[in-house]
């Protein structure tokens, strides 16, 4: 019995795809930006609220904090089409 039977289905010799790890670390990326957009619309809820309450210290730390996130995401965006245009071009 050749090693080669293993290799492939019904022994043909056709070698198996390696795992890739693309499809749980896309599940990861797209859980943590949901929670972040989830956190973000949170900050500026509260950031609102704050401001309605007349509390205006907290607002801007509030809404600076909920920028950052936004910002943070909109440059994940810009770095995966930088990425996904170099993939293309191989």
């Amino acid at each position: 019995m050749a090693s080669d039977d293993f290799k492939g289905s019904g022994g043909t010799g056709e070698s198996r795809r390696e795992p890739t790890w693309e499809g749980p670390l896309l599940l990861m990326a797209l859980t943590i930006g949901l929670f972040l957009m989830g956190l973000q619309l949170w900050l500026l809820t509260l950031a609102f609220n704050l401001y309605l309450a007349g509390d205006q210290g907290r607002v801007v730390v509030a809404a600076v904090i909920s920028g950052l996130i936004f910002l943070g995401g909109w440059g994940m965006l810009i770095l995966l089409d930088r990425m996904a245009a170099r993939r293309g071009r191989r």
